[in-house]
C-alpha cells in the first residue's frame, strides 16, 4: 500500500514537472523543437514544436507532422537547398547545429537562428533539442547601419573631391595672379569713341 502511494506521488510529481516544462516552452520568446533521427535514416523528423516555433515558421503542426520536409518550406527559396544540406550534415555527423537563415513567411522576410544539440537515446535514436530565435530586428539594424556607413563614406569622398577641386582652383588662380605680366597701366589713357 505504501509503495502504491509512493508511486502515485512520484507519478504526480513527474506530471507536474512535465506540465511546468511544457508551459515554459510555450511561453518563452523563442521557438523550441525536437527532431528525432531514427537509425538508418538520413533526415530527422520533428517530434515536438512549440507554438512560437510554428508561429515563426508560419506553419501548422499538422502540416509538418504529415510531411517533415514541410518544416523547411518556410526557408527562403534562395537559401533552402543549402539549409537542408546543413541539417543533413549535422544529422550525419551527430553534431550540434548553429546557423542563421532567412525565412519567407506570408511574403515577409524574417531572419532566425537555429541552435540544437544532439543526444543519443537508449533505443538508438538521436534527438536534437533546439531553439529557433527571431533575429530580424538585429539583421534590420545591421543593414541600416551598413547603409548609413556607406552613405557616410560616399559623403566623405564627395567632400574630399570637392575640397580637392577647390584647392586645385585656388592653386590655378594663385598661379595666374602671380604670373600675370606686370605692366604699368597708370599712364594709360582711356579712350572712348
Amino acid at each position: 500500500m505504501a509503495k502504491d502511494s509512493e508511486a502515485e506521488a512520484n507519478f504526480a510529481d513527474e506530471v507536474a514537472r512535465s506540465r511546468v516544462a511544457l508551459e515554459l516552452t510555450e511561453n518563452i520568446p523563442v521557438g523550441t523543437y525536437t527532431m528525432v533521427l531514427k537509425p538508418g535514416e538520413t533526415m530527422a523528423r520533428f517530434s515536438f514544436m512549440s507554438s512560437r516555433f510554428l508561429e515563426l515558421l508560419g506553419q501548422s503542426r499538422e502540416e509538418i507532422l504529415r510531411d517533415p520536409a514541410h518544416g523547411f518550406m518556410s526557408v527562403h527559396p534562395e537559401d533552402r537547398e543549402a539549409w537542408i544540406e546543413l541539417n543533413r550534415a549535422a544529422f550525419e555527423a551527430r553534431k550540434p547545429f548553429l546557423h542563421e537563415v532567412r525565412l519567407l513567411v506570408r511574403g515577409q522576410v524574417r531572419w532566425v537562428i537555429a541552435e540544437s544539440k544532439p543526444r543519443s537515446l537508449p533505443n538508438g535514436d538521436v534527438v536534437w533539442e533546439g531553439v529557433l530565435t527571431d533575429i530580424t530586428a538585429q539583421k534590420t539594424a545591421q543593414a541600416e547601419l551598413a547603409a548609413a556607413h556607406r552613405a557616410l563614406v560616399a559623403s566623405s569622398r564627395s567632400r574630399r573631391v570637392w575640397r580637392s577641386g577647390v584647392d586645385c582652383l585656388k592653386t590655378s588662380m594663385t598661379g595666374l595672379l602671380l604670373n600675370w605680366p606686370s605692366q604699368d597701366f597708370s599712364s594709360a589713357k582711356a579712350t572712348f569713341p
